[in-house]
């Protein structure tokens, strides 16, 4: 949800269609305006010809043609030429972690929208990228330059009225900052996560295994506010500004802003924000564990509580401002974090011991696939393996394909919790673990549901390709075999991306398949976003920008390999800015005078994500959705319902919570027929499913299938592991409860419901099971089981 995201949280940029946006012509100039670049540039500009021409890695690189490549020395820069946007940054051969950085004018409506409207160097500063912004809401321009000073980039902004007769007006000048899904860490408070914060920093940052960012105001402090998440499983999203004046003449004040990128930490990159003059260097503890830290504070007062500073590689000098009381403490991935002390006493502090938990999960007693938590019982906390997902491993949570996890954790009785999703038993046990030795466990599973016929499919999936998705593609693959999902379609923001190569890699073939697939997510012209597949590997993405519905679908039947069968999914309907039937001002209570009004918002998609992973937590937020799809069902409109998880992160997000079960010849997932699959989702043989597995029929018709009217018997099966409370089941007929049964049911083997319908043309009936207690087993907290299949149709 990367995009939108940004547009919600942070603010839309428009930008200025054709050539004439980027004329060499500063169109400021018409009214006797200049504001002259900055002195003292380094490097060189050039446009970028080829993307591949960049020296920086990974699917965080977005340079295309006719963008701005800043070089000087091994330091690399992009900015995008339509938004003017900061895109790509960091050393050459570097893992580019940078999604954008915009400067922007925060006017009184408090959304910065400032479309672009010259890009250029100027020819008295050749090193110096200018870029022109106009408020959309003020008389106002926002200038920009960017340019390097040794490895730091300089990004410096002022604005100007429109009208030379202005005598001046105050506005918030600033920053938008977007590194993809991960805690921003701010100076003065620490990783800000969700929630929301407003704090003065001298900087604030980006910390990840490869590659850390800092980004600060030159000789200031900054007003940081990170915005909440909004949704559950992403981080706040963070923004810097200050209130100026706007004057005429060139007299506006500059803000100065300096982003600096290390190869270790994000206090190695903070470091290089500030005069060499102004800092100290303290030795390090010369600690080699793997991503262990070093935190430093400022040390607390009577009444002043102890703020974070930054974090540093444990195995580096670090390097704090020559003024000040600091203190430092120890960390690293499953060991206790030291106490505080004197930074002056870095170097003698030591890592108390851990223990090492061995883990073997069996399936059917042989070592497999499957999930496992350490979870911490009474005064011990769960044990901290980085939040930044490695072999399948994050937090307190691995995912492995072999059977094996051996892993540092603190002394401390812990529960160890094994599990393979809603197909599996589940096994755990209590442990204590001791200081310097090894603690053995070994807990078995085995299949306790029978999905013959079916295959488990999660058409909604993010990783690395997606910069809101900071897991690798092998990560992903490891969490979906390890829920049992058996086919992952693979759906990145306007990327075409592929499980495969991971699949086979991993060895995984006769557990998992991949489709590829892309999420078109629209910019600019927002309507939500679409999930299309299968595509081929390695294609292009559909259009998304200043795109429309009905192009989108157009597009996605011309592609190949299926043309006119290719399957277009909407995504999370009710999502507000991001949710389609939100965005177009759908009502169900009228279809046809709703298509009457807006003739440009189609409903003929194949499917619609009625159920997505961030309502897993809330039954009744689905029922509410259902009821939409109910509306089109009367109207004729037979519309596949699905549910996905729209996992961005190895933990909270899991993939499969929920999933989709469809009814398929062959549901060997080394043998998946993507036709028959894709078909078998159109005609709706779907059951959607955060828990149990519901078998539906209405005499000897199946989910997907019709019957003639008349006089009808009905019978539902829902099974599920005993792991799972399953508490009622019903029948519905045209959106009405028709009959139910109350529980809790018990045993591997749910419960049955039969019931005789009388059934007219145009009725539709489908099957529900939930349960009201959570499923302590899953990473999520507060999940109760739901399921609902699509409909049997009354017709001749």
């Amino acid at each position: 949800m990367r995009r939108m995201l940004r547009a919600c949280l942070l603010g839309t940029v428009l930008v200025t269609a054709g050539c004439d946006a980027f004329a060499p012509e500063r169109v400021h100039h018409k009214v006797g305006l200049t504001i002259a670049p900055p002195q003292g540039g380094q490097g060189t500009i050039s446009e970028v010809t080829r993307p591949d021409q960049i020296p920086l890695r990974g699917y965080r690189v977005e340079a295309k043609k006719g963008d701005f490549v800043l070089k000087n020395g091994r330091m690399v820069a992009v900015v995008s030429r339509v938004d003017g946007e900061v895109i790509d940054f960091g050393p050459e051969g570097a893992l580019d972690g940078l999604v954008a950085i915009t400067p922007a004018v925060y006017d009184p409506i408090g959304q910065p929208r400032s479309p672009v409207v010259f890009i250029g160097v100027e020819p008295e500063a050749p090193n110096v990228l200018h870029v022109i912004r106009r408020s959309a809401a003020l008389p106002i321009r926002l200038h920009t330059f960017v340019t390097f000073r040794g490895d730091v980039l300089v990004i410096e902004s002022t604005v100007e009225p429109e009208s030379i007769a202005d005598s001046g007006m105050a506005i918030g000048l600033g920053e938008r900052v977007w590194w993809g899904n991960i805690p921003t860490w701010v100076q003065g408070y620490g990783f800000g996560r969700r929630e929301s914060v407003t704090q003065t920093a001298a900087f604030m940052g980006r910390e990840s295994r490869e590659l850390s960012y800092a980004i600060g105001a030159s000789g200031e402090v900054s007003m940081v506010r990170l915005g909440s998440a909004g949704l559950a499983g992403f981080s706040a999203i963070g923004r810097a500004s200050e209130f100026t004046v706007a004057l005429s003449g060139d007299r506006s004040p500059r803000r100065t802003l300096l982003l600096a990128a290390s190869e270790t930490s994000v206090g190695q990159a903070a470091s290089q924000l500030f005069s060499a003059s102004s800092m100290r260097t303290i030795a390090s503890p010369g600690i080699t564990i793997p991503e262990s830290r070093v935190e430093v504070a400022e040390c607390p007062a009577d009444d002043v509580e102890r703020k974070p500073y930054a974090r540093f590689r444990a195995n580096e000098p670090v390097i704090i401002p020559n003024q000040g009381c600091f203190e430092a403490r120890l960390w690293a991935p499953g060991y206790q974090t030291t106490e505080w002390a004197p930074i002056d006493e870095l170097a003698k502090q030591t890592l108390p011991p851990s223990g090492t938990l061995v883990i073997t999960a069996l399936t059917d007693n042989k070592p497999g696939i499957a999930r496992i938590q350490v979870r911490g019982l009474g005064s011990t906390s769960n044990p901290d393996w980085g939040e930044d997902a490695q072999d399948g491993t994050a937090l307190n949570v691995a995912h492995v394909h072999k059977g094996l996890l051996s892993r540092a954790v603190p002394p401390g009785r812990y529960q160890v919790v094994v599990d393979r999703g809603f197909e599996y038993s589940a096994a755990e046990t209590v442990v204590e673990v001791k200081p310097n030795e090894r603690t053995y466990v070994a807990l078995g599973i085995d299949r306790k549901v029978d999905t013959s016929g079916w295959i488990s499919a999660d058409l909604h999936l993010h990783a690395d390709p997606s910069p809101d998705a900071p897991q690798s593609l092998d990560d992903r693959v490891l969490a979906l075999a390890a829920a049992s999902v058996e086919v992952g379609v693979a759906t990145d923001h306007n990327r075409v991306s592929d499980y495969g190569p991971s699949i086979q890699r991993l060895g995984l073939a006769m557990s998992l398949a991949s489709i590829v697939g892309d999420e078109v997510t629209t910019e600019e012209m927002a309507f939500g976003h679409f999930n299309v597949f299968p595509l081929e590997s390695g294609s292009e993405p559909l259009t998304y920008r200043r795109t429309s519905p009905t192009a989108i679908l157009a597009e996605a039947r011309r592609r190949k390999p299926f043309g006119a069968d290719t399957l277009i999914q909407m995504n999370h309907p009710r999502m507000g800015d991001i949710g389609y039937l939100d965005v177009v001002r759908f009502d169900p209570d009228d279809i046809a005078s709703f298509l009457k009004r807006t003739p440009w918002a189609p409903l003929d998609f194949d499917a619609v994500e009625l159920f997505n992973g961030d309502d897993a937590i809330s039954p009744a937020t689905v029922r509410g959705v259902m009821k939409d799809w109910y509306a089109l069902l009367d109207a004729g409109h037979r519309i596949t319902a699905t549910g996905n998880s729209d996992a961005h992160r190895l933990t909270f997000h899991e993939p499969g919570l929920p999933r989709n079960y469809v009814k398929i010849p062959s549901d060997d997932p080394a043998k998946l027929d993507q036709r028959a699959f894709v078909e078998a989702i159109r005609k709706g043989r779907v059951v959607v499913s955060s828990g149990p597995f519901i078998r539906f029929h209405v005499d000897d018709a199946d989910i997907g299938d019709t019957v003639a009217p008349g006089s009808r018997r009905a019978h539902i099966t829902v099974d599920a592991p005993s792991w799972m409370s399953i508490s009622y089941v019903e029948l519905m007929k045209n959106g009405q409860v028709v009959a139910r049964l109350e529980g809790p049911f018990t045993g591997d083997h749910a419960a049955e419901l039969t019931e005789t319908l009388t059934l007219a043309k145009g009725d539709w009936v489908i099957a529900l099971a939930g349960g009201t207690k959570d499923m302590d087993v899953l990473y999520r907290s507060g999940v109760p089981p739901f399921a609902f299949t699509n409909p049997i149709f009354v017709g001749p």
